[in-house]
C-alpha cells in the first residue's frame, strides 16, 4: 500500500499489487526521497541465499511501478534507507546503509543514488567487518553525512562507527563499542533536543539496546570536557575539519526496565525520548510506551492495550497551526526541488514537510519545496494564540530578504480588530452554540473586545517590533500569514 498525494495536502491509501515473486520478504521499508516522493524499498531473499531489493517509486508521469535496485547487494543482509544517506554533492536522492562483502572479507557501506541502476550510485565503504541491526541518526545541519551504528557479529556488541580525521587530514572511521561489553540483539537511536532551565537549547544522541539477558539498556552522548562543541552551546555532537560530525564521549550504560524483546523510538514532542518496548514475561506480552520526564529525566511506563474493534473509538483532533509557504518566480511560475532554510526567534518543536524536528534562532531546518513549490510547517498549537514566529529564507532570494512568518497570525489579526458584536455572533465550532451566553450584557461583551484587542497588540510581535528583521507580514499585507489569511504578493506566498 502506498499513501499518495491528493491535490497538495490530503491524502488517501491506494492499494498496489506486489511484485511477482516467489522470494521471500525480509523488510519493507517507506521513504521520502530530497524531492519529497513517497517511496518503499523491498528487501527479499531468494532460494539460493542472495537477496534482491525492489523500490516502489513514481516515474515522471507519477506512475506507480516495482523496479529493481541494483545498488542493494545481494549479499546484504542489513540494509537502512534514508533521504539524509543521500548527498548534495553528486545530487543523489537518498543512500543506503547497508553491509556486504568483497572477496570473502565483510564490510559495511553507504551507496547513495538518485534513480534505480543509474551510473551515479556511488559505494563509500564505512568500516571492515560483518554487522546486523544497522541504524543511523539523521542530523538537522544540511547536507551532513548522519551518525552510524550496528551491531557486529562476532561479539554482539554495539557499535558506534564515529568519524575521525587523521594527522594528514584523511577521513576515516574508529569503531566504539556502546554498553561496554555487554552483548545485544538490538538497537536504536536517534538524536534528542530540548531546553534547560536556563533557557539555552541543547541536543544529544541517545542509544538504546536490548541485551541477551532482555534488558533495555541506554547509553548517551555528553559533553566533551576537553573540546568545546562547535555546533552550538551545550553540544555533545562535534563538528570536524570533514564537515561531518562525530561524538566523543558517551555516557555509562543504565538499565531501563527489563524482560525487554523489542524497542521502536518516537518523538515525545519535547524533544526528551519516548519510545515503545514489547515486554516479555513468562507467557504474557505487553506493548509498553515509555517517557522520560524533562524535569527529572525519571522513566515512566504505561502498558498499551488494543481494543476491541468494536470499542475503537475516533481518533482525537489535535489543534495546530499549519502554514503553506509557496516560491514561485517573477512570472508567478512555483518553484520545486528549491533549497529552504527554516529558523524561529525562539525555540519551536514543528514538523516540516512531514519531518519532526526542533528550531531555534541559531539552529535552522533545511527543507526542499516540493513538487507544487510548497513548504508544509505544523507547530503545535498548545492552547496558545502566541506561536513562535517563523523566519524562511529560498535559494536564489537576497541573504537579506528573509521573510517572517507568522503562523498564529490570522487569528491574531481577527481578535486585534474584534468588536462587541462581532463577540456575540461567535460560533463553537464544534457544536455550533454561542460562545457567550445571553446573560452576558453588552457593556461585558465591550470589554472582553477591548481586552482582546489590547492583549494581540502585545503579543503580536509585528505590532511590538520585536519581530526579527526582514519582510513581515501585516494587516495590510497578508500574503505571509498562513495559507487563505489574505492575497498573496511577492516571491513567497
Amino acid at each position: 500500500m502506498l499513501k499518495t498525494e491528493i491535490a497538495s495536502r490530503f491524502y488517501h491509501w491506494t492499494l498496489i499489487p506486489n511484485k511477482p515473486t516467489t522470494d521471500a520478504v525480509t523488510e519493507a521499508v517507506p521513504f521520502v526521497t530530497a524531492d519529497n516522493k513517497l517511496c518503499v524499498l523491498v528487501n527479499t531473499r531468494k532460494s539460493d541465499g542472495k537477496y534482491a531489493a525492489y523500490c516502489l517509486i513514481p516515474d515522471a508521469k507519477g506512475s506507480l511501478e516495482w523496479k529493481a535496485d541494483s545498488s542493494v547487494r545481494d549479499d546484504a543482509t542489513s540494509v537502512v534507507v534514508d533521504r539524509a544517506l543521500g548527498s548534495r554533492s553528486n545530487e543523489t536522492s537518498w543512500g543506503y546503509f547497508q553491509t556486504a562483502k568483497d572477496n570473502g572479507k565483510s564490510y559495511v557501506q553507504v551507496t547513495t543514488t538518485t534513480l534505480l541502476g543509474s551510473n551515479k550510485a556511488v559505494a563509500s565503504r564505512i568500516a571492515t567487518g560483518d554487522y546486523y541491526g544497522l541504524c543511523h541518526v539523521r542530523l538537522p545541519t544540511n547536507n551532513t553525512k548522519p551518525l552510524l551504528f550496528g551491531i557486529d557479529s562476532s561479539t554482539n556488541v554495539a557499535t558506534y562507527f564515529k568519524a575521525t580525521v587523521d594527522a594528514n587530514g584523511k577521513r576515516t572511521t574508529s569503531k566504539v563499542n556502546l554498553f561496554g561489553s555487554s552483548p545485544v540483539t538490538k538497537i536504536a537511536a536517534c538524536l534528542r533536543t530540548g531546553v534547560k532551565p536556563n533557557g539555552v537549547a541543547t541536543e544529544w544522541v541517545e542509544v538504546f539496546g536490548v541485551d541477551q539477558n532482555k534488558r533495555l539498556i541506554h547509553t548517551e552522548s555528553v559533553p566533551d570536557p576537553d573540546k568545546p562543541a562547535l555546533t552550538q552551546e551545550n553540544s555533545s555532537v562535534y563538528l570536524l575539519s570533514t564537515g561531518e560530525y562525530a561524538v566523543n564521549v558517551w555516557s555509562d550504560s543504565a538499565v531501563i526496565t527489563t524482560n525487554a524483546s523489542d524497542v521502536s523510538l518516537t518523538s515525545a514532542g519535547d524533544g526528551y525520548a519516548a519510545m515503545l518496548v514489547t515486554q516479555t514475561a513468562d507467557t504474557n506480552i505487553n506493548l509498553l510506551h515509555m517517557t522520560q520526564d524533562p524535569a527529572t529525566t525519571q522513566w515512566h511506563q504505561d502498558i498499551l492495550s488494543t481494543p476491541a474493534t468494536s470499542t475503537t473509538t475516533a481518533a482525537t483532533k489535535k489543534q495546530v497551526y499549519y502554514v503553506e509557504i509557496t516560491a514561485f518566480d517573477a512570472n508567478g511560475i512555483r518553484m520545486p526541488n528549491l533549497l529552504a532554510t527554516i529558523k524561529s526567534i525562539q525555540y519551536c518543536n514543528a514538523n516540516i514537510n512531514g519531518i519532526s524536528t526542533s528550531i531555534d534562532a541559531q539552529r535552522a531546518f533545511t527543507a526542499v519545496t516540493n513538487s507544487s513549490g510548497k513548504i508544509c510547517i505544523t507547530v503545535d498549537a498548545a492552547e496558545s494564540l502566541s506561536a513562535p514566529t517563523l523566519t524562511i529564507s529560498v535559494e536564489g532570494m537576497d541573504p537579506k530578504d528573509v521573510i517572517d512568518v507568522h503562523p498564529s497570525g490570522a487569528i491574531q489579526k481577527i481578535l486585534k480588530e474584534i468588536t462587541a458584536d462581532g463577540l456575540k455572533s461567535a460560533k463553537d465550532k464544534t457544536d455550533d452554540t454561542n460562545v457567550f451566553d445571553k446573560k452576558v450584557t453588552d457593556d461585558q461583551l465591550k470589554e472582553i473586545a477591548k481586552a482582546l484587542n489590547t492583549l494581540m497588540e502585545i503579543t503580536d510581535p509585528r505590532s511590538t517590533g520585536k519581530a526579527p528583521s526582514g519582510n513581515t507580514s501585516s494587516g495590510t499585507s497578508p500574503s505571509y500569514l498562513p495559507k487563505n489569511a489574505g492575497t498573496s504578493q511577492g516571491g513567497v506566498e
